[in-house]
């Protein structure tokens, strides 16, 4: 009855249970890859995941280097601007120094001038009391001599 057809319809119904069996044996297979990928996947993601938290305690420590430096560049920029105010009063106590400095050796000099004027005229009085000194001593030896008869000025 089914004779030819059947045949052939059971050739077709083999060739197409082949197939299915084919197509079973590659879905099999795909579950499997699949499997493995999802293994993969989840080592990676397991890693990316620690990945993730090494990269947040980075930037964690990042933040608190950045900020450190933040507070130390601020406290530079406050001592600069110290350091500035103190040389620029530096400055001014250096001028006024300087005047002051100025101002003692004009009157040092002016005193050296009136004390190397005033040496010089007691040096000159001193000269002219030195030579009335000898005057007046060889005028005394000379009296003397007229005393004594001349004995003196071979002793003197």
């Amino acid at each position: 009855m089914f004779g030819r057809q059947g045949k052939q319809i059971s050739q077709q119904l083999e060739e197409l249970i082949g197939i299915q069996r084919e197509h079973r044996d590659v879905f099999r297979e795909h579950r499997k890859d699949v499997a493995d990928y999802r293994e993969e996947f989840t080592d990676y993601r397991e890693e990316f995941g620690d990945y993730r938290k090494e990269f947040r305690e980075f930037r964690g420590e990042f933040h608190q280097h950045r900020d450190v430096f933040r507070e130390h560049r601020k406290e530079l920029a406050d001592y600069h601007e110290e350091v500035r105010s103190h040389a620029g009063e530096s400055r001014t106590a250096l001028e006024e120094f300087r005047e002051f400095n100025r101002e003692i050796l004009l009157r040092n000099e002016k005193v050296y001038l009136t004390v190397i004027a005033r040496l010089e005229e007691l040096g000159e009085e001193i000269r002219s009391n030195r030579e009335e000194t000898q005057a007046q001593t060889r005028a005394l030896m000379k009296l003397m001599d007229r005393f004594d008869g001349g004995s003196s000025s071979a002793t003197a």
